[in-house]
């Protein structure tokens, strides 16, 4: 994990071929996958959640696998995009963030 606007991920980015999106664009995740692809909107959430362990993970990723090889991505993003305006009304927002445990601590570049 690393933030968009931190200067490794600009590094990473680079060393695939890829470049960051400017600041107006710093909207969606990024996940960059082991074969050099990167997914951002609707594909990066499912490839994100594919990556997750458990019952959960194994959901999702089939879900990953089917919702991309059936809906298009220009129908996808705007559904992503409409969720991401709409999460705070239907989850709730919290004035801070949760502290990382050292497990997932290791996982941040």
């Amino acid at each position: 994990f690393v933030a968009q606007q931190d200067d490794a991920a600009a590094k990473i980015l680079e060393s695939h071929g890829h470049t960051l999106p400017d600041s107006a664009e710093m909207d969606s995740v990024l996940v960059l996958t082991p074969d050099g692809v990167l997914h951002d909107r609707s594909t990066a959430a499912l490839q994100a959640g594919a990556a997750l362990s458990g019952p959960v993970g194994s959901v999702l990723s089939a879900l990953a696998v089917a919702g991309m090889a059936v809906v298009p991505t220009p129908i996808m993003d705007p559904l992503y995009n409409f969720v991401g305006r709409n999460r705070y009304k239907w989850f709730g927002q919290t004035h801070t963030c949760r502290v990382p445990s050292q497990e997932e601590r290791r996982r941040f570049l």
